[in-house]
């Protein structure tokens, strides 16, 4: 910037020389202009670092560096219609909002590689785009990588070989996926018809651009019958699935049930009739260890779904639910495992049932306990300490920190009032025997501060002050 002023400066000068400038012309303005030049373009550098954005081309990923809270804008114009793909890569989690002119179009954050950004348009020839970069977290500095890549158009849709044809009805997350083609093809939106409406509906529908190109049909089966399911492009491509919505099993309440899930069914129901107002608890045993499950109760009468309040407590009125059985497991495997619906009663008493009571400094120690009786309502809960500076509990957890030795008396409170105490013991770490540096490969630059590690042996003994 001083250079640009002196040379200004001179220029003046010789016209003024050579009387091409009056002597003494603009002096006042020119030396209020090169005062004020530096300020201005200071600040043009900290509100903006880059005061044109950068051109994005097809086949050629840019490297962005931003600092910190910095967006970076970069343009692209398609030389052809279609489909395009903008993402990132890099060890950073980024965000990108793609504009129109001022017109917004999308935004991502998270739907690529790890954190990465990835979005998928449509975009016009000639038409220039704006897509604007940065950090999910404002204290991050450092590079990355930005690309635009073209998609196929679909030329075929499918929907999924893994696609399970038969549900029980009332049962939840239900879902046909749709794939389109060939294997480089756009994601398309899909309308999506049901020949009964009756049996089945529509509850959203997502999408996938970046590990593939498919759409996901979510499902609520609503009644027992057969039908088909129809997804069709705008582009004009069209596909057609059957699903069977099977009959919910007899149940009666209070007993163990011995069910089995095969293994081209979505779900188990049973019908399930509420007496009364209240908590009940639906919960699976003895089911083969890679296998996951929740329930949901749906309510016949309105088609209302009730999920679980935490530890598979339901609260439901009075009437009569499918009550639903969701597996999580490895395709083509068929599911046995023991089935239960009870109604809860309140608590009477709560009880701290660790086996373990003590713990080291710098330690956590989980609180374990139990309601009764055994179909005790589940209840909130807060714990507490008499000696804070031995022990501390965690706020809205039900685990401690062990601070410093000594011993302290740790209660659990329900949300009505029902306690329990018991007595715990923080010990003191071992002294260290012998402490060493870390000196390898370390450099050491005048006036430069010097950073060594300490280490102590054996590990995890106690802290000491060094000198």
């Amino acid at each position: 910037m001083k250079t640009f002023q002196r040379s200004i400066a001179m220029l003046l000068a010789v016209l003024m020389l050579t009387g091409l400038l009056p002597i003494g012309v603009f002096s006042q303005d020119l030396q209020t202009a090169l005062i004020e030049t530096p300020s201005a373009q200071n600040d043009v550098i900290e509100s903006d670092p880059i005061p044109f954005p950068d051109v994005l081309k097809l086949g050629e990923p840019k490297n962005v560096y931003l600092n910190a809270a910095e967006v970076h804008t970069l343009q692209f114009t398609p030389d052809s219609d279609g489909y395009y793909a903008f993402y990132s890569e890099g060890g950073f989690d980024t965000c990108a909002n793609l504009y129109k002119g001022d017109g917004f179009l999308d935004l991502s954050d998270d739907e690529g590689e790890e954190n990465n950004f990835y979005m998928q348009q449509k975009l016009t020839a000639g038409v220039t785009y704006s897509l604007k970069v940065n950090f999910y977290n404002p204290e991050e500095s450092g590079a990355f990588i930005v690309a635009v890549i073209k998609k196929a158009t679909p030329t075929a849709m499918n929907f999924s070989v893994d696609n399970v044809k038969k549900v029980a009805v009332g049962a939840d997350d239900y879902s046909l996926f749709v794939n389109f083609g060939p294997e480089n093809a756009a994601t398309e939106e899909i309308t999506v018809t049901i020949a009964n409406e009756d049996i089945l509906s529509v509850d959203a529908l997502y999408y996938e651009y970046y590990e593939k190109a498919c759409a996901e049909v979510a499902l609520f089966p609503k009644a027992v019958g057969t039908t088909t399911v129809t997804a069709t492009t705008a582009s004009g491509l069209s596909n057609t699935f059957e699903v069977t919505v099977l009959p919910a099993e007899a149940y009666t309440p209070g007993e163990t049930k011995h069910i089995t899930v095969p293994a081209d069914t979505w779900g188990y129901t049973v019908l399930y009739n509420v007496p009364e107002d209240g908590f009940y608890r639906a919960e699976c045993f003895n089911y083969p260890e890679e296998t996951g499950w929740e329930t949901t109760f749906v309510c016949t009468q309105t088609g209302n779904r009730v999920y679980s309040k935490g530890y598979n407590q339901f609260e439901l009125q009075a009437g009569t639910y499918y009550c639903c059985v969701r597996l999580v497991r490895d395709p083509g495997m068929d599911t046995s495992l023991d089935f239960s619906v009870k109604k809860l009663v309140p608590a009477t008493s709560v009880k701290i049932i660790n086996s373990v009571l003590n713990g080291e400094v710098d330690d956590t120690l989980n609180i374990y306990f139990e309601y009764a009786p055994e179909n005790a309502i589940y209840e909130s809960f807060t714990l507490t300490s008499d000696n804070p500076a031995v022990a501390v509990p965690e706020e809205d957890a039900d685990f401690l920190h062990l601070l410093s030795p000594g011993t302290a008396n740790v209660t659990i409170t329900s949300e009505t009032g029902l306690t329990d105490t018991v007595a715990i013991t923080v010990n003191a770490l071992p002294s260290a025997e012998h402490i060493y540096l870390n000196h390898e490969g370390v450099d050491a630059y005048v006036g430069f501060p010097l950073d060594l590690e300490v280490f102590r042996f054996p590990e995890g003994s106690a802290y000491e002050e060094i000198t």
